[in-house]
């Protein structure tokens, strides 16, 4: 350590009483479940910082009876769904001032809305902090799918609501958004696709027949 005196006993530098931190730990994993999380996704792999030797798998895939690893969507990615089954990510465990945990923002889902709004410890839905973020995956153009509750017609302004389903189901997944329809007019109950670009969500098309 510069600047540390030298300790002839020990024969190196004091250590001025400062305490050696772990450096950021990379590890490959891969999802293992269905993306349902605003948050984070779950893994199977290895947690390589207490079994370096990779003898004890975390994959509920193949062993029922243990637990997935979560891992952290980046910010920028997270109230988005775009992970699959079987996907490769590239996680990193970071120190921060709460410790190994990447952090979510106090109120809104994905990046703070502003410099005001704090950030807190990440956990997930059994309140366990989460300690990996991804970082291989960057925001992309997610296309929503759900039922119109309403007939729509088109405008370049007027929203509509959509009941979202959970990605890749037919299942309604409690988010209600409302939509802009500048393409077509829809009928009541129609399944219809849709994207959000900045803050606001676009129609984009709908499953047939529509009548």
């Amino acid at each position: 350590m510069p600047g540390a005196p030298f300790a002839p006993i020990k024969g190196e530098d004091s250590p001025l009483g400062r305490h050696a931190l772990k450096g950021t730990t990379l590890a490959l994993f891969q999802v293992v479940a269905g993306d349902t999380h605003d948050n984070y996704v779950e893994c199977r792999g290895y947690e390589v910082d207490v079994d370096p030797t990779f003898t004890h798998i975390h994959d509920p895939y193949a062993f029922p009876s243990t637990t997935p690893i979560n891992v952290a969507k980046p910010y920028g990615v997270r109230g988005t769904f775009p992970y699959t089954l079987g996907q490769v990510i590239v996680a990193a465990r970071i120190f921060t001032k709460f410790g190994f945990t990447p952090g979510k923002a106090a109120t809104t889902v994905g990046q703070p809305a502003d410099l005001d709004e704090a950030i807190g410890i990440l956990l997930d839905d059994a309140g366990t902090a989460i300690s990996w973020m991804d970082l291989s995956t960057s925001p992309g153009l997610v296309i929503h799918r759900g039922v119109l509750d309403e007939a729509a017609t088109k405008h370049s302004s007027t929203t509509y609501t959509v009941s979202r389903y959970n990605p890749g189901t037919t299942v309604d997944s409690g988010t209600n958004d409302e939509v802009i329809f500048e393409l077509i007019d829809v009928g009541p109950g129609k399944v219809v696709h849709y994207f959000k670009s900045g803050d606001n969500f676009y129609h984009t098309s709908v499953e047939c027949p529509n009548t």
